[in-house]
């Protein structure tokens, strides 16, 4: 029933990062001659980055954006033969141990693996020996596991405790996790930065103590009373990035997520697919969540006639992002060397799984095999359980987010220096900063953390999920306050729980708010209720768009409140090549030469499937 503990931490960690890309945005614009002004954002607008590949309201919806992302689908998690766990993100049966297992398996023994194969969608079309390969797993150790896997290209990662990613050697290369000198714990070790720019982000100090810079504060206060400066007079403000174009060469969610975030800042942004188009597009959505204000030309990249049009893209673009292998973008010639050779002045992100750095910088990677390395997985299953993964897009999440701060601070330092240069962001990155909750200490252990229980209730007491006649209700109150709340009920602490269950849900969140506690009704789904509410919409909390195919779309809004400076969210996601004919025209190309790029596939121009139009 409870949420894993880990999601917690996503809405906070979002708004953290949304308020120091808002920051940024600001400062740029103000460079360049916006009025000065505020820029705020939320917890909610943080918790709403994953919610917009979950929550949407369709006139016309396909069999795929109602289904949603059912959490029905086995995790790819399996456990070898010392107990130990692995989370594979691709079929294992190219690896030799998995081969050799499968050869030796008897026809009556591969005939009862597939009765019991679990017949969903993903494992028929991944894994057509989902049962045989939980069997074969347990039949080697896990470092022989991962040695085989990855010698076959199969994205994998073991299953670790929390923490255990601080001694990660890629980690320490790329300085996400550094060696902090704490007055009181000595030489610890904590997150770093997330992400890479020139000049390189440090850490500065350690934690500061109680009470320790009140003097210098005190000095402020005479410049802190003085009063803001008066926004300018009400006129038609321009949005933050107004006339920044954006070249999106990103797939799935990492990549993609921050040139849409970009968009909503009033960048212009040019997604560029292969004409079989983005691998998440056939999970509709998941793909509605990442690709909104852009428009979208398919272009068959290994095609030497894609070139010229390539060229022209890079020389348009300020910016561009991708979460390409980088193996595979040098091949087709779009790595930050070969680019920077036709625009200097660009802002080049890349989004790798483990940084720029190290032996492993171009191995494959996936959101859910750093929730697995950085600790989530076992945590999130609560104590005794096996792990489980969270749901897709955590750390994908937290990865597009760093690489949007990082391409803000890469834009902003542009305007003072003239110069484009290379930033990045990884899953290794963000994935580390995740785990703050708890850092290393001088002798090598752990600073202590709160644990989900084996129920998945909660951490303690004092905050969980409790069970009531009619619902659920999420308390958070200090410890302490406890005592207070079980006086208010008439029952001891260990009645409370059965006092609970006997309550309504009313009557409990009476009973709780008149303790002053925090508390709440559990929600299994709001979508529905969050895009009925006028309020949100007054907000700007709900975008809608008239879609091709899905016909009125609402959808999660902005994420941002600039005060004077506009958010126009009106671009739905787009079709696999809806724009390439105008975008080959914008990049000055003749119809002559639009007409045989066309005529040779090099390029695709979609439209609205026929089933669709006939609606």
């Amino acid at each position: 029933m409870a949420k894993p503990v880990a999601t917690a931490a996503t809405g906070t960690s979002a708004a953290a990062y949304l308020a120091a890309c808002g920051i940024v945005a600001r400062l740029i614009a103000a460079r360049r001659g916006a009025p000065v002004g505020p820029v705020r954002t939320s917890l909610l607008q943080g918790a709403l980055i994953p919610a917009a590949m979950h929550w949407y309201r369709a006139e016309r919806p396909t069999d795929s954006l109602r289904a949603g992302m059912p959490r029905s689908e086995p995790d790819t998690i399996f456990q070898c033969s010392d107990g130990s766990w692995v989370h594979i993100m691709a079929c294992p049966d190219q690896a030799s141990l998995m081969s050799d297992g499968l050869a030796r398996m008897s026809e009556a023994d591969l005939d009862r693996c597939r009765q019991a194969h679990p017949r969903t969608p993903f494992t028929t079309r991944t894994f057509p020996n989902w049962q045989a390969n939980v069997e074969i797993f347990k039949q080697h150790p896990r470092e022989a596991w991962l040695r085989s896997l990855r010698a076959a290209d199969v994205p994998v990662d073991s299953v670790e405790p929390l923490g255990k990613i601080y001694f990660d050697e890629q980690a320490q290369l790329n300085q996400y996790a550094v060696k902090v000198e704490d007055p009181h714990r000595g030489t610890t070790i904590q997150p770093g930065a997330p992400l890479s720019i020139a000049p390189p982000m440090r850490i500065r100090n350690p934690a500061p103590l109680p009470g320790q810079d009140d003097e210098n504060v005190f000095e402020m206060q005479p410049r802190l009373r003085q009063p803001p400066a008066a926004l300018p007079a009400a006129g038609v403000p321009s949005q933050p990035l107004a006339g920044l174009k954006v070249l999106d060469l990103g797939n799935f969610l990492a990549g993609p997520l921050a040139p849409m975030l970009l968009a909503d800042l009033g960048a212009t942004v040019i997604k560029v697919e292969m004409p079989s188009g983005d691998p998440m597009r056939w999970l509709d959505a998941a793909f509605i969540g990442c690709q909104r204000g852009k428009r979208a030309i398919a272009l068959s990249l290994k095609d030497p006639a894609s070139k010229p049009v390539m060229e022209r893209l890079v020389r348009w673009a300020d910016v561009i992002h991708h979460n390409q292998r980088m193996t595979a973008a040098r091949k087709l010639g779009l790595d930050y060397e070969s680019l920077r050779a036709i625009n200097p002045d660009m802002i080049y992100c890349h989004v790798s799984s483990y940084g720029p750095q190290g032996a492993r910088k171009d191995w494959p990677g996936y959101d859910q095999m750093f929730q697995s390395s950085c600790g989530w997985e076992i945590e999130s299953a609560g104590q005794g359980n096996p792990p489980q993964w969270v749901r897709f897009g955590m750390l994908d999440h937290q990865c597009a987010l760093a690489s949007l701060l990082a391409t803000l601070l890469g834009l902003y330092g542009r305007e003072s220096t003239g110069q484009g240069q290379a930033v990045a962001a990884s899953l290794l990155g963000a994935s580390v900063l995740t785990v703050g909750e708890t850092i290393v200490q001088a002798d090598g252990t752990l600073t202590p953390y709160a644990k989900l229980d084996g129920r998945q209730m909660g951490v303690g007491p004092h905050d969980r999920f409790y069970e009531c006649r009619d619902g659920w209700v999420c308390l958070l109150v200090a410890p302490e306050r406890m005592s207070d709340i079980h006086r208010a009920a008439g029952v001891g602490e260990e009645s409370f729980e059965r006092w609970m269950r006997a309550a309504s849900v009313s009557d409990a969140l009476t009973l709780l708010r008149r303790c002053s506690a925090q508390a709440v009704r559990v929600v299994l789904d709001d979508g529905d209720s969050f895009f009925a509410s006028a309020d949100n919409r007054r907000h700007g909390l709900i975008a809608r768009y008239a879609h091709p195919v899905y016909g009125s779309l609402d959808h999660v809004g902005r994420f941002w409140d600039f005060v004077n400076l506009e958010q126009a969210i009106e671009r739905p996601p787009p079709l696999l090549g809806e724009h390439s004919r105008a975008i080959l025209r914008e990049l000055a190309f003749s119809e002559a030469e639009i007409e045989a790029l066309l005529a040779s596939g090099t390029v695709v121009q979609g439209s609205v499937p026929e089933a669709v139009s006939q609606t």
